[in-house]
């Protein structure tokens, strides 16, 4: 955390201010708590659309005929210099980057290779290379795509590959920022189809060389005493409202934390709350956000690191005022169900003393921790000076009951009794009574109530967006709650572990012979949990909570989903786990093995979700060479007592429950967890019954126009919310439509699925459209 001070603009650092003071003056720390850092993300970590870049030299069997060198190096890094100012006095703490940018102009007329394929599909690949990154990650200044293109990323050895990115992830063309890929080698492919209605624009503009890292193994800063830092799966009262705090980068080289944010008209759009200064009060910024969700170690256990694959990218700024320093952002696109969004409530109530206050936060990058005031919030003015923000508008937190706040936590929400959102966080520096810091200077708010109207336009208030057609005056209290967007058929994490159980590492008789659930000489390579719902369900992911995790392709890693029974089943869907992170340890940059994921929450999305229906297993399969000498993948288990099991073995082709095991017989449960939603019905309507039609909204699809036609029956009189999804619940249209019929334009896709949904104030009604 840092106070703010202007810095000359090539540097992007955030410096805080010492006020050195004698006998009758306490020493002040003053920080802004926004912090500069990189993340490594795996395949499919940003929302994309399927598809897979070309095979290694695709090239070759191109017109081209030969592989071909597309990479472009950039200038050296000095690390130790870039280290040196970091440490500086006035950088140490709040100004700590992670990512020195280069400035770039990379298009595919002016770098890289193009080239066609058999089909006539127009590739360009372009190479990145800056030696020693820890990760690489772009800024396309222009991103215009036709229809079809699409766009990966992929790093040297494709352990981690995003995309395909389309012109739905930036249908206007701007500018389009990507989570990082681990390594110093990136590679971009760009995939235009020969139908394409025009030539796509694309530039990349500048390229963020990591020479720290991130989402390493272990405690990033020795200075950050951890027991005073609780973990936010600690709590279980804040289980469903952490879903709404995200771990933000920003420009590619800067990390704050975000809230998504309810709004009065309830219509799921993912408003997203941080502090001005995380921007460095640029609205143009809000383009280079990529948001992460669910960034927290699971069930409590500080062994494990969350899971770092849900990334949303891309925002508008609708509202940004540095006097209050605050910023409303738009994501381009609502999380999808399986990233569990859920949009905080807030209130413009001045009230003080709706104790106990909740800050919930990400601490120098780190997974999601939290702190608790008991005490009454003082109003206060913020102390910086020259930075633009005015008196009259924050809160003092003098001192946390629990935890407290660190660099990395501005723009993160604080939150009433009630869990509404009256507060967000521009800086100060706390310590919590067990004595992890001696200075309780206390961290300072932007009042909610202070950026509601308190500036008549509409791009520096909050209340023109949150409230959208609210008027009147502003001393009224405006509230809401806050909302799962995907309420009606949310996504849901499966686990067979109870409470009370012990997790860890399941032993043979002796430490020294391993893991029962990894490979042996005994020729047990498959593992498998069992679970059963009352619905039918589909499997949009799973998480594998890896003990130990070293990937490698003679090794592989095979996460199968299988048909339920009293045994494992046939294999219903199968996908190769291969989760690349980098590491760091002991406070010091050290070698990293990208093929390490030990102790971490893994996340596997499915492209396209398994169908389960209520009985069904989820496991691993490893694959081994003769010459193995060590075990390279094994979850955590449940150690219990007791008599319950849903863990089973394969032996000789055959499956067994962990009881029968011949080695260590154990009841336990392996740490998987299955995200699923409910099966969407087969037929919610009658398109033959005359009765059921003269009763109900009639909606057609007219392919030659591609237009959506709705005639409504005589009783449905109300202005009405119509919302079109994918068979999954992701949202693809949402308009206003009214009563006696609308037309609306629509093109969706072949051969796809669609729910449509018609909501008003007293009428429900929603049907299926399946377009050949």
């Amino acid at each position: 955390m840092s106070t703010k001070s202007r810095q000359p603009s090539d540097t992007q650092v955030f410096t805080f201010v010492h006020k050195a003071c004698n006998n009758s003056i306490f020493l002040v720390r003053l920080l802004l708590v926004c912090l500069f850092g990189c993340l490594v993300t795996v395949a499919h970590g940003q929302v994309s659309y399927g598809g897979k870049p070309l095979d290694a030299d695709a090239e070759i069997h191109s017109g081209l005929r030969t592989a071909v060198d597309y990479f472009i190096e950039m200038p050296s890094v000095n690390i130790d210099s870039l280290l040196e100012i970091d440490a500086l006095p006035g950088n140490r703490v709040g100004g700590l980057r992670f990512a020195h940018t280069f400035f770039t102009n990379l298009t595919p007329e002016n770098s890289g290779e193009t080239f066609y394929t058999e089909n006539g599909t127009r590739i360009w690949k372009v190479g990145i290379r800056s030696s020693g990154a820890y990760s690489l990650n772009v800024l396309f200044s222009r991103f215009l795509i036709p229809d079809k293109a699409e766009v990966f990323l992929y790093n040297s050895d494709r352990s981690c590959v995003l995309g395909a990115f389309t012109n739905k992830n930036r249908p206007d063309g701007g500018e389009f920022s990507i989570a990082p890929v681990p390594g110093d080698e990136l590679t971009i492919e760009y995939h235009e189809p020969p139908d394409a209605t025009f030539n796509g624009q694309l530039c990349i503009s500048e390229v963020n060389h990591d020479y720290l890292g991130l989402f390493r193994t272990g405690t990033r800063f020795n200075q950050i005493n951890l027991p005073c830092l609780p973990e936010v799966t600690c709590n279980t009262d804040l289980d469903t409202l952490s879903r709404s705090v995200c771990l933000l980068i920003i420009n590619g080289n800067t990390y704050c934390t975000g809230t998504l944010l309810n709004n009065t008209a309830g219509d799921g759009k993912p408003y997203l709350l941080t502090a001005s200064h995380c921007l460095q009060n640029n609205a143009s910024y809000g383009s280079r956000v990529v948001a992460f969700l669910n960034y927290k170690s699971p069930r409590c256990d500080k062994r494990i690191r969350g899971s770092e694959e849900f990334s949303v990218s891309g925002s508008v700024t609708k509202a940004i005022s540095n006097e209050v320093d605050f910023a409303l952002l738009e994501l381009n696109e609502l999380p999808p169900a399986d990233y569990r969004p859920y949009l905080a409530g807030w209130s413009t109530d001045t009230t003080r003393s709706d104790t106990p206050f909740t800050c919930i936060h990400h601490p120098y990058g780190e997974v999601m921790k939290y702190c608790i005031d008991e005490d009454t919030v003082k109003n206060i003015d913020w102390v910086g000076q020259s930075d633009g923000i005015a008196g009259g508008n924050h809160w003092l937190v003098r001192k946390w009951s629990i935890g407290h706040t660190w660099g990395g936590s501005s723009g993160s929400p604080l939150f009433d009794r009630n869990h509404r959102l009256r507060a967000s966080l521009t800086g100060g520096d706390s310590g919590g009574e067990n004595g992890c810091d001696t200075v309780y200077t206390g961290d300072f708010f932007s009042r909610f109530y202070r950026a509601w109207d308190q500036f008549p336009d509409s791009t520096k208030q909050l209340k023109h967006w949150l409230a959208p057609g609210l008027s009147g005056s502003s001393a009224k209290v405006v509230q809401v709650n806050g909302m799962d967007p995907y309420a009606k058929n949310p996504a849901r994490r499966l686990t067979n572990i109870l409470p009370s159980d012990s997790l860890g590492i399941v032993l043979m008789d002796s430490a020294s012979y391993g893991s029962p659930l990894t490979s042996s000489d005994k020729g047990l390579f498959q593992y498998a949990e069992h679970f059963t719902t009352s619905d039918s369900i589909i499997i949009k992911g799973i998480y594998l909570m890896a003990a130990k995790g070293i990937y490698s392709t003679q090794t592989p890693i095979t996460v199968n989903v299988y048909k339920g029974g009293s045994l494992p089943g046939t294999v219903l869907a199968e996908a190769i786990l291969n989760p690349n992170y980098t590491g760091y340890t002991s406070g010091r940059f050290t070698t990293i093995t990208k093929t390490n994921f030990s102790n971490c929450e893994n996340y596997l999305r499915f492209e396209t979700p398994v169908s389960a229906g209520t009985d069904f297993y989820v496991g691993y399969q490893l694959t081994y060479p003769l010459a193995a000498t060590a075990d390279s993948f094994y979850v955590y288990a449940a150690l219990r007592n007791q008599s319950f099991n849903t863990a089973y073995f394969q032996y000789n082709a055959l499956w067994y429950p962990f009881p029968a095991r011949f080695y260590k017989p154990v009841n336990t449960s392996l740490w998987i967890e299955p995200v699923v939603m409910k099966l969407p019905p087969t037929d919610t309507t009658s398109d033959n019954n005359d009765t059921v039609l003269s009763e109900r909204p009639i909606v057609i699809f007219t392919k030659q126009s591609s237009m959506l036609c709705v005639w409504f029956p005589k009783s449905w009189t109300l202005s009405t919310q119509l919302d079109i999804f994918d068979l999954y619940g992701r949202p693809i249209k949402h308009t206003t439509i009214s009563p006696p019929s609308a037309t609306i334009s629509f093109k969706p896709l072949k051969n796809q699925l669609y729910l449509i949904r018609l909501r008003s104030e007293t009428d429900g009604f929603s049907t299926k459209m399946l377009v050949r």
